[in-house]
């Protein structure tokens, strides 16, 4: 048998129950999406600096993030230990791991990314010039040595007929002359197969390889 109550001491209590629970658990909601979002932000902010412009152009910067963050996680481990309550700390920990997990694939992700991907599109880019609407009737290749990009005219494309390959270290190597159906220039374009070089619709054509 419950002991007895004064009037109306039954419904206070179980208001009071009520806003405590509701404010706890408005306070969970904001530390699960904290946990869950802040990783994933981290994730995809080193990925972005290591695999695009940012390694390219700032290096020390780009990985100056990823140590950031591993700050981040260091701090998290640090006042985890120092917080009394076993909740909290499980969230610290928990942050700091996340952090951790994701800050190291970024970069083991964004490093691959940017080495065997962007790297070479970024030299292309930056160091090596690029040639629009190339007549080859006109234009040497003598003239072009330091191209990056050659946009040659629509009416242009590749001399099968008089193409040349061979095979060295398992990779084909293959030249043939760029010609616009009338002359042909003298210095032909060159590219490894495993590389795919390619001439468009438009007359653009990408050499890359020796």
């Amino acid at each position: 048998m419950l002991p007895p109550h004064p009037y109306g001491s039954a419904a206070v209590k179980a208001s009071q129950l009520e806003g405590a629970f509701t404010q706890r658990r408005s306070l969970n909601l904001v530390v699960v999406f904290s946990n869950l979002a802040l990783p994933w932000a981290a994730f995809g902010l080193v990925f972005w600096a290591l695999a695009f412009w940012p390694h390219f152009e700032h290096p020390i910067c780009a990985w100056s993030l990823l140590l950031f963050h591993l700050a981040i996680a260091l701090v998290s481990v640090l006042a985890a230990f120092r917080w009394s309550s076993e909740r909290a700390a499980y969230w610290y920990r928990y942050f700091a791991g996340a952090i951790l997990v994701s800050v190291l694939v970024a970069s083991l992700l964004g490093s691959l990314t940017y080495q065997y991907t962007m790297k070479d599109a970024y030299t292309l880019t930056q160091h090596l010039k690029m040639y629009k609407d190339v007549d080859v009737g006109q234009a040497k290749g003598q003239q072009m040595m330091d191209a990056g990009l050659v946009a040659f005219e629509t009416s242009s494309g590749l001399d099968l007929r008089k193409s040349q390959g061979f095979r060295d270290g398992g990779k084909t190597y293959c030249v043939a002359p760029i010609t616009n159906g009338q002359v042909w220039t003298v210095a032909a374009a060159s590219a490894q197969t495993s590389d795919v070089a390619s001439t468009t619709s438009r007359g653009r054509t990408r050499a890359s390889g020796g």
